[in-house]
This record gives C-alpha cells, sequence and structure tokens, in this order.
C-alpha cells in the first residue's frame, strides 16, 4: 500500500479521475473512495459520475483531501494525499529539525572521537618525554657516582684539574669553543691563582691608601681574561660542597653533550621555583 502526499494540484486530482475512466472502458473498473479532512463524503464506488461530489466539501477551510484506490475487490489499496495551507511545510521543518538534530549528534560523536585520539596522542607524546628524562637521570646518577667513587680532591684546584681532564677527555670540541682558550688553560689557571692566594695569605693587610693599588694587581699572575672563570670556580667553592660541586659540573657535563635537554631542566627547576614560592 503507496502513500503520497503532496499540495492540493487539480491537475493531478482530474489525471487520477482520468485513469479511473479509463480503467473502467477497458472493461476493468477501478474502485475508489474520497475522503475531506478525514470525512468520507465518496463510499467506496467504481461509479464515476460520483467523484466530482467530494467538491462540495470543500471549503476555505479545508485541510485535507484523501482518494483511495483500491486493488480489485481487495482492500488493499493506494493512497493519494492532498493538502491546503503549510500542513506540509510544518511536516517539511519537522523533516528538517530531525535532520539537522541526526547531523547534530554526528558532529558531536566525531568530535569525541576527535577528543579521544588527541588525548591518546598527547599521552603518547608525553610518556615518550617521560621516558627520555628517566634515561637522562640514569645517567646523571651514574655519572655521579662514578665520580663519588673516583679520585678524591681537596681543593678547588684539583677539582678543577680532574674536571678539565674528564671534559676535555669527553668534549674536546666543546672545550676548544670557550673564548680566550680557557679550555685549553683551565688546570694552569687554577695552580697559579692558589699559589697567588698562598702568598697572600702571609702579607699583612693593605691600607686603604693602597686598596686600590691592590685591586689592580690581584690578578698579576693570571692573564686577566681568564678571570671570570677563576671567580666563577671560587663561587662554586663558597656555595657549594666537594659533593655537591662535583654534582653541578656533571650536570654542565652531561647538558653540553644534550643541549636537546637544557629547556626540560630549565623547565623543571622554574617550575619547583614557582611552586616553592
Amino acid at each position: 500500500m503507496a502513500v503520497h502526499k503532496q499540495k492540493h494540484d487539480n491537475r493531478k486530482i482530474n489525471r487520477i479521475k482520468a485513469s479511473i475512466q479509463n480503467s473502467a472502458q477497458q472493461g476493468n473498473p477501478q474502485y475508489f473512495e474520497i475522503w475531506v479532512d478525514n470525512i468520507k463524503v465518496v463510499p467506496r464506488t467504481h461509479d464515476i459520475n460520483r467523484f466530482d461530489s467530494y467538491s462540495e466539501y470543500v471549503d476555505g477551510a479545508t485541510t485535507s483531501m484523501e482518494i483511495k484506490l483500491y486493488h480489485g475487490d481487495s482492500m488493499n489499496n493506494d493512497k493519494h494525499i492532498f493538502t491546503w495551507g503549510d500542513s506540509l511545510a510544518d511536516e517539511g521543518e519537522l523533516n528538517g529539525a530531525t535532520i539537522n538534530s541526526q547531523i547534530d549528534e554526528k558532529l558531536k560523536e566525531a568530535k569525541r572521537q576527535w577528543d579521544f585520539e588527541q588525548l591518546q596522542k598527547d599521552h603518547d607524546e608525553l610518556k615518550e618525554e617521560l621516558d627520555k628524562a628517566d634515561g637522562y637521570i640514569e645517567e646523571l646518577e651514574k655519572k655521579i657516582r662514578e665520580l663519588e667513587n673516583g679520585p678524591k680532591v681537596s681543593t678547588i684546584g684539583e677539582l678543577g684539574s680532574v674536571i678539565a681532564e674528564s671534559m676535555i677527555r669527553r668534549n674536546p670540541q666543546w672545550l676548544a669553543k670557550l673564548p680566550y682558550g680557557a679550555g685549553e688553560t683551565l688546570a694552569g689557571i687554577i695552580i697559579e691563582d692558589n699559589k697567588r692566594l698562598e702568598q697572600e695569605a702571609g702579607q699583612e693587610q693593605q691600607t686603604e691608601t693602597d686598596a686600590s693599588f691592590s685591586e689592580q694587581t690581584e690578578f698579576s699572575g693570571i692573564d686577566p681574561k681568564d678571570k671570570p672563570y677563576v671567580d666563577f670556580l671560587r663561587q662554586l667553592e663558597q656555595r657549594f660542597d666537594q659533593q655537591q660541586i662535583v654534582k653541578v659540573m656533571t650536570i654542565i657535563d652531561q647538558l653540553a653533550n644534550h643541549h636537546d635537554q637544557i629547556d626540560m631542566v630549565f623547565n623543571l627547576l622554574n617550575n619547583k621555583t614557582q611552586t616553592d614560592a
């Protein structure tokens, strides 16, 4: 049973009427039935002369008309429904709203899937970074243990010699890039500075008048260009104990070999500083 719903159109209604007439002329009468606004106005019949009587029930308030075409003597039929006004438009809007709702649901589902895949991707990237960080930490700890179990140092000069030897052996290209050839003369600078400090320890305190001159000659035994490196090593000795200095220099040594880890270490320390604050 087919249902055909459309706006009221007299031409289509007349074509249905002509089809019924042709069936009758061919000796195969077509039974039909007509309803107006859900009221049966033409009962089931094959008398084509009664077809137009439905028009007596159609006025300005009519909203729908239904023509049923029966299949032979059975109750099976095809329906042709004609509507006036906005009923079809309303149904179209309803169908449109349903379609829009389905589209929205599909979009939400696609977004949920995309969010899940993005989270999975972020998780995998973070896990990879964490694995790299764990490996880097293990490498640092191993190096620290090696240094702690290695030759003991008692002065900043000896410490500098050990570090310089290790760094020159493992990273000659890095020390060669230091300004003024500092990497090649680091051990000599430290030894000269220790001699100067021993000599000054036995001298009497200079007067204020000689202070300016003393400051100018303080590094007479050392190339003035190397003074920043001596000051740096002296600050290490003042601010850290022996084991801490070993660890600090080990970290610098490792960062020299792994430049890609500098930002990670910096962010880690920076975040911890902000958290402590």
